[in-house]
């Protein structure tokens, strides 16, 4: 997979070493194995082609607001998925379709926003799901505290080389639990760092039936 995203030593280096730290492998067992899932802030798009991977029956829609990022995507796509996913470079003031998908995802992106924005985003995205639909978001967390330092530092400098934003905010699940209580919904945390040294979290939101 990789090797389909090509241009450039550090990008390369920045998916590689996203797939290795980023326990995107943790999200895909809770994603539906059939119907419409949307990535948002797919970014190089290796969630999307993973729950692809992961699941024929699944149609995976992945956005982003750098097209750069969305059309080395769609070239590793036409590796073997690309009759199962889509992407889209959309502005930071996107909405997806309401009541449209069975899973909204998203990973590695909520620390770039303020709460501001990071309330907005989870709104829009849970107006996005069919009813027993499912909202899974990656945070970071801020426990371990060695762990949370630990990634800290480094998105500090990377941040400054390869991530678009204009916010480092480096403790969204707070935010995000309190977007998901003002819409009257009940998040599930789950702590996924077992093995790995950057605390990574999970927060599962079921839409009511």
């Amino acid at each position: 997979m990789l090797l389909e995203l090509g241009p450039g030593l550090r990008t390369r280096w920045h998916v590689a070493g996203r797939w290795r730290l980023g326990a995107l492998d943790r999200i895909e067992p809770l994603v539906p194995s059939v119907g419409r899932t949307l990535d948002i802030g797919c970014g190089h798009g290796l969630l999307v082609l993973h729950l692809a991977l992961g699941g024929e029956a699944r149609r995976v829609h992945g956005v982003d607001a750098t097209p750069e990022k969305v059309t080395l995507a769609r070239a590793a796509a036409a590796a073997g998925v690309d009759d199962r996913v889509t992407f889209e470079t959309v502005d930071r003031d996107w909405t997806p379709p309401a009541a449209a998908h069975n899973a909204v995802t998203i990973a590695d992106m909520l620390y770039l926003m303020d709460a501001a924005a990071i309330a907005r985003t989870v709104d829009r995205a849970l107006d996005a799901l069919v009813p027993g639909g499912l909202l899974i978001i990656k945070v970071v967390a801020d426990r371990p505290l060695w762990k949370h330092r630990s990634i800290t530092v480094q998105e500090v400098v990377r941040i400054a080389r390869i991530t678009e934003g204009g916010a480092l905010n480096m403790r969204p699940l707070d935010t995000v639990l309190e977007a998901v209580a003002r819409r009257g919904m009940v998040a599930r945390v789950d702590a996924i760092d077992r093995g790995l040294s950057y605390p990574h979290a999970l927060v599962v939101v079921e839409i009511p039936r």
